[in-house]
């Protein structure tokens, strides 16, 4: 801890000289710089003063600024630093962009720092090592791609998502320590669904609220199956698939949540909640993710059975009637189902096979290295063989996260990525297992939430680092296990201060 000279010195002369300084240089930066300069650096500077005022007056808001960052996930609005306007070929990362949630993410980091250079924190390994060494190996080998390939800016682009999906992760981790916390992120996470389901429905049925021009992004996307137009809504996403995937890595947690909640109020108005973004996602009419949705229910159906002390046949059965009456009332209550299912789509699904002959190409040529982090449309004419010609003639990457990349930073660099979403899904399944109340339910939810996005990326290309839930599901995990053991195993502490130190 400062002296109290030291203190009494950064609370009041440092503020005013820190203000004047602060505002010589934002009236140099209107001059000179671009306007999103200058609104980073207030945003900047709005933070680290917030920060040193909490300090001063001793309040925490550290858990305000986490469900803020968690409410504010869907929000596509960004500052994008050196956003490159119309790039040569499709990329997935463009420029270094900085949203509402990165903002109250940056500013829990912040304050973190701040306080562990004080010393009012003691610094801890939040993560296991096996994770960071994983991680650090991932990052090694994407960084290796500013110096073997045509465009490295792209790849810098890349790499920043990864740096910030690396941060919510470890901070999580690290910080995330009470039950009371799960369940309100549980609260928010569910008002986040919906919300997404308000506006999808907006969209579909009204469209003069959530239009594209005032989010800045598409809205809806136009399929044609059989001899009809089907209109699909994006919600704040811009592209159906990407709310699908996003609502899939949220409504486990939801789910769960609800049915151990025990307020009845609270319990009916989640399960409307979860009912909207439900009807939002068959209006998405995203196959994939319906897909991804059944599956991931399927097996966290077996595992809540399987906890509760039920046999395996039983819950065979159970869910097996209970996906089968669910499917048949879908089927007979929504027209945009049975168009999906039943209507051709004229070549929207057969297109992923010859792009996926392509990317094994790139890979059996490339299979160490790759052709570079953020670059696969920039060479996939060169390896295209197929008797569509499908390079020349769609111009996006092979729907399918795992072979794209494969094909962008080798064989290893998936294996390493599999390997990381392994260990995390085993330490969960340990701890749902031993766990109960909010902290089973949250992680049977985050379980959920992995392997629908696992499955869903079999035929999509979301970017792994771009995907700030996945990254939110890994944190919670290995943040709730290190909580369980202290609450399982209370005798195990020889220290009775450590279990409140811990789980403050």
């Amino acid at each position: 801890m400062l002296p109290s000279i030291s203190r009494q010195f950064v609370s009041s002369v440092v503020p005013i000289a820190a203000g004047f300084l602060v505002g010589m240089l934002f009236v140099t930066m209107l001059g000179r710089f671009e306007s999103k300069w200058a609104l980073a650096f207030i945003l900047l500077v709005a933070g680290v003063a917030a920060m040193q005022l909490l300090r001063i007056f001793r309040v925490s808001l550290q858990d305000t600024y986490l469900l803020s960052a968690a409410f504010l996930m869907p929000v596509v609005y960004d500052i994008n630093f050196f956003y490159q306007d119309n790039p040569p070929f499709f990329v997935s990362a463009n420029g270094f962009g900085i949203n509402a949630a990165d903002v109250f993410m940056g500013m829990l980091v912040g304050q973190r720092l701040l306080e562990g250079f004080f010393g009012q924190v003691r610094a801890e390994q939040a993560v296991p090592s096996s994770l960071l060494w994983i991680m650090g190996a991932v990052l090694l080998i994407n960084s290796l791609s500013l110096v073997t390939t045509p465009f490295p800016f792209f790849a810098i682009s890349m790499i920043w998502a990864q740096l910030k999906a690396y941060v919510v992760f470890y901070y999580i981790a690290g910080n995330v320590r009470s039950e009371k916390l799960l369940q309100r992120l549980a609260y928010v996470i569910v008002t986040v669904l919906a919300g997404q389901g308000l506006v999808a429905l907006e969209q579909k049925f009204v469209g003069a609220i959530f239009t594209a021009e005032r989010l800045g992004i598409a809205t809806t996307l136009q399929s044609q199956v059989g001899g009809q137009i089907l209109t699909r809504v994006s919600g704040t996403f811009g592209q159906p698939n990407a709310l699908a995937m996003f609502i899939n890595q949220l409504f486990f947690i939801g789910l769960f949540t609800t049915l151990i909640e025990n307020n009845t109020k609270y319990k009916i108005l989640m399960a409307l909640g979860l009912a909207v973004a439900l009807i939002a996602e068959i209006f998405t009419a995203s196959r994939g993710g319906w897909v991804a949705l059944v599956a991931a229910f399927f097996v966290c159906y077996l595992l809540w059975n399987k906890q509760r002390g039920r046999g395996l046949l039983l819950s065979l059965v159970s869910v097996g009637f209970v996906s089968l009456l669910a499917f048949s009332l879908l089927f007979v209550s929504s027209q945009t189902l049975r168009d999906r299912l039943l209507l051709d789509d004229h070549g929207t699904a057969d297109v992923r096979k010859p792009l996926m002959d392509v990317a094994f190409n790139v890979i059996q040529q490339n299979p160490l290295s790759g052709v570079g982090l953020n670059q696969y449309t920039y060479f996939m004419a060169q390896y295209d063989r197929t008797l569509e010609a499908i390079a020349s003639n769609y111009l996006y990457p092979v729907h399918n996260t795992y072979l794209l990349v494969a094909a962008e930073t080798g064989v290893p660099n998936i294996l390493l990525i599999l390997l990381f979403i392994t260990l995390v899904l085993w330490r969960g399944l340990k701890l749902f297992l031993r766990a109960d109340g909010i902290v089973a339910a949250m992680t049977l939810g985050a379980i959920g939430g992995i392997i629908s996005w696992m499955i869903h990326n079999l035929v999509d290309l979301t970017s792994i680092y771009e995907a700030y839930p996945f990254w939110v599901l890994f944190g919670l995990i290995i943040a709730m296990d290190r909580m369980v053991p202290l609450q399982a195993e209370p005798g195990q502490l020889s220290d009775p201060q450590a279990s409140r130190r811990v789980l403050r």
